[in-house]
């Protein structure tokens, strides 16, 4: 009976904080969509920045096609705004189960996770994707602009589907570090293996760059550079942590 009792709470509680998680997500998206035309500002800017081509309008081809562009991008921004809330709700969940060792390792890496998501939108936004419009936008078939000219009209719908995608491909991407980390920390990896595998991670970074970034070449070089980067940190990172136990030993 008391058994019975004691999930009943943690049911309970479970629902009370996603209800939490839930107000969070529909508060976000009623200030976003208030604010969509500062943030569809933000989202095209790096189209009308260029520093050589100009746009100066997205078209849309069918009568709901921007409105559900604009559901769209609020939905995205609300769900990355509402994730740390999560984070947080599901932590405290937890909480009251896990020694006090492991709650200090559990917040450290949440920490890291938060600052990686952050810096995996700064990265792509001010890094990747105006590289990207700069490298597709100039492209001209090397024709003579005089005899032929090509020029771009984009889609609203597509650019948005276009700018999420990179968005949440470098979100996902830059949680591999932490995802490493934690196999370290458990000693399920060693220094030794991830230089081992040094060949195979190559292989495997430029496979999430074909499977996570736009369909062309260019865009899976830019997005498989930083993940060998990072994986020669964690290289680092495990041979930092290998001498640190040595020295605790010694």
């Amino acid at each position: 009976m008391e058994k019975n009792y004691i999930i009943f709470n943690h049911i309970k509680e479970l629902k009370y904080r996603f209800t939490y998680i839930f107000l969070s997500f529909v508060i976000s998206f009623t200030i976003f969509y208030y604010f969509l035309g500062e943030l569809t500002y933000i989202i095209i800017k790096p189209l009308f920045t260029n520093n050589n081509y100009e746009i100066q309008e997205l078209i849309y081809t069918d009568m709901a096609e921007a409105f559900f562009a604009s559901i769209k991008l609020t939905l995205f921004f609300s769900f990355y705004i509402s994730i740390p809330v999560l984070i947080y709700h599901l932590y405290y969940f937890i909480l009251p189960g896990i020694y006090l060792n492991e709650q200090k390792s559990i917040l450290y890496f949440i920490k890291i996770s938060l600052s990686l998501m952050i810096l995996s939108f700064l990265f792509a936004y001010l890094f990747f994707v105006p590289i990207v419009w700069d490298f597709f936008l100039n492209y001209d078939f090397n024709l003579n602009q005089n005899v032929f000219k090509i020029s771009f009209q984009g889609k609203i719908i597509e650019y948005i589907n276009f700018i999420t995608k990179i968005l949440f491909s470098f979100i996902i991407c830059f949680q591999l570090p932490l995802f490493f980390m934690i196999l370290l920390k458990m000693e399920l990896l060693s220094y030794k293996k991830l230089e081992k595998y040094r060949s195979i991670n190559i292989i495997f970074c430029f496979i999430c760059g074909a499977l996570f970034s736009p369909p062309d070449v260019f865009s899976q070089i830019l997005l498989a550079i930083p993940l060998c980067f990072v994986y020669e940190i964690n290289i680092l990172f495990s041979l930092f942590l290998n001498n640190k136990k040595s020295c605790l030993e010694t």
